[in-house]
């Protein structure tokens, strides 16, 4: 939203640096989509009513026991993130994992 103010470039570099290193894949490997919606809406939609989501898409066979503190980094690292550059600005932060099955 317009309310949350968010560096998508330096946060990305850094993101892809700690997955290719946690899940132990080629950096190049590594590849992110950065959007910003224009229309959502959380409770009433007002101001205050802010979210974030990081959105993490991997292919299958990955340890699982990576992954889950890879997902607890990344929400640590993007709530830091976003509450550094929106100071006293509540917002709900979300991170999701999915995987994506190479048989299909």
């Amino acid at each position: 939203p317009e309310s949350i103010h968010f560096s998508f470039q330096p946060f990305a570099i850094k993101l892809n640096q700690y997955l290719s290193e946690a899940l132990e894949v080629p950096i190049e490997k590594c590849k992110i989509k950065l959007m910003r919606l224009s229309e959502w809406f959380v409770g009433t939609g007002t101001p205050n009513d802010s979210y974030a989501r990081l959105k993490v898409e991997f292919m299958t066979g990955r340890d699982r026991q990576k992954l889950r503190l890879a997902g607890e980094e990344l929400l640590k690292r993007f709530s830091e993130a976003i509450q550094s550059q929106n100071p006293g600005q509540p917002c709900r932060i979300t991170v999701d994992f999915h995987e994506i099955d190479r048989e299909l």
